[in-house]
């Protein structure tokens, strides 16, 4: 038989799972998936009914069935995974090496590597932009954005004025990319054709997660988890009680989203995203 223990404040473990109820936000409820080495970062596969995470401290990315809620597969051999954008549209996605500092695209079927970017200093962030046909890479070192042809991976420009990039997230349908900016403590906002900067969020955020289903933008900093309008930018609310949220992916269709905590090596599932 299982038994019900009750961790903190209206938070109640079973097994190995967590459950609970966030005092100051009605329904909000939390489950977690363990067997993770410090998850930094978390790509959405919509197609494929999964997410994948990315071990900072175990060299690997894990496979979750986002049905099920267990890990299928395990992708290993790349030191300090910090860092993945999956491109559903042309089966692959890609992972950036902290500690090797390259990026590798792998074939999102099969995991094969189809290529590998090399001498980028300290991959923090990496995003697909397949309308503008371009891909992203943050260099947490320099400071930068650079910008590549999503075909060919050839260097087309650079964009400045980022500091210390953590996450970024791509939203489409409104033609801007989210970066979490750890050096001045922002979110900034970048328009997809110009790639210039064109506004900030105020307060640090290192996941961050576009999702159009219920209109938010989702950003993890710790122990919280803001969320905003994506239309107007305000701040719908704040959830806390995470340990370090790191990685994160906003399910709308399922009214949930996932946190990376990345000390307690555990993915959170947070059941309601708010009202």
């Amino acid at each position: 038989m299982a038994h019900l223990i009750r961790t903190s404040s209206s938070i109640f473990k079973i097994g190995n799972n967590i459950f609970g109820v966030k005092d100051q936000f009605t329904n909000t409820f939390s489950q977690s998936i363990s067997g993770f080495s410090n998850p930094i970062a978390i790509g959405k596969d919509v197609g494929n009914n999964r997410i994948f995470v990315c071990n900072d401290g175990g060299s690997s990315i894990s496979v979750i069935n986002l049905s099920t809620l267990t890990i299928t597969s395990t992708i290993t051999g790349i030191p300090s995974p910090q860092c993945i954008a999956i491109d559903e549209v042309n089966n692959r996605f890609a992972v950036g090496s902290y500690g090797a500092s390259y990026v590798v695209i792998y074939n999102l079927t099969t995991f094969a590597v189809i290529t590998t970017l090399t001498g980028y200093s300290n991959p923090q962030a990496v995003g697909w932009d397949i309308a503008n046909n371009h891909f992203f890479i943050a260099e947490y070192t320099s400071g930068t954005i650079k910008v590549f042809n999503a075909t060919t991976f050839e260097h087309i420009t650079t964009i400045s004025g980022t500091n210390a990039v953590r996450q970024m997230a791509v939203d489409t349908a409104n033609n801007r990319l989210f970066l979490t900016n750890a050096g001045t403590s922002t979110v900034l906002i970048v328009n997809l054709s110009s790639l210039a900067i064109i506004g900030s969020l105020s307060g640090s955020g290192v996941g961050i997660s576009v999702d159009v289903v219920i209109n938010r933008l989702l950003v993890a900093n710790g122990s919280s988890v803001r969320s905003y309008n994506l239309t107007s930018l305000g701040l719908v609310e704040t959830i806390s009680g995470f340990g370090n949220a790191n990685g994160l992916y906003s399910d709308g269709i399922n009214n949930r989203f996932f946190i990376g905590d990345y000390n307690t090596n555990r993915v959170v599932i947070c059941n309601k995203i708010g009202s």
